[in-house]
């Protein structure tokens, strides 16, 4: 290894991933609804959770 401060750069960025939103999903990432019961509410909406976990099933393996 000759150049060891690129590589320390691009180990430090190992795993890192941006994702980028539409501005209909970005609007759609955070829970609106209001959840009457005890307990926090879900900070989140089912549509962040969901697009979580497929883009965690599509890259499984690749990280």
């Amino acid at each position: 290894m000759r150049n060891w401060s690129q590589y320390n750069r691009a180990f430090t960025q190992c795993g890192n991933i941006n994702i980028w939103l539409s501005g209909s999903a970005s609007l759609k990432w955070k829970n609106t609804e209001k959840l009457g019961g005890r307990g926090r509410s879900n900070h989140y909406s089912d549509f962040a959770i969901e697009t979580c976990l497929a883009n965690r099933d599509k890259l499984k393996g690749h990280i």
